[in-house]
C-alpha cells in the first residue's frame, strides 16, 4: 500500500454515468495502478450540519 502519490503519479477522476454524486478516481503510478469508486452523496452518512450556536439561524444572526 502506497502512502502518498510519490513522483510521476497521474490522477484521473471519471464520473460514472446515470449520477452525477459517482465517480472512478484512478491513480497511475509506474506501470501499476489503483482504483476507487466515490459517492459524493452517501446518503447514509449525510447529517444537516448544525450551527455554531444553538441561537443562530442560516445567517448566522
Amino acid at each position: 500500500m502506497m502512502h502518498g502519490l510519490g513522483t510521476g503519479a497521474v490522477v484521473h477522476a471519471v464520473p460514472q454515468p446515470l449520477s452525477p454524486f459517482n465517480w472512478k478516481i484512478i491513480v497511475s503510478h509506474g506501470e501499476a495502478y489503483d482504483v476507487a469508486s466515490v459517492n459524493l452523496w452517501d446518503a447514509k452518512r449525510r447529517r444537516p450540519a448544525e450551527p455554531a450556536h444553538a441561537a443562530e439561524g442560516i445567517l448566522g444572526a
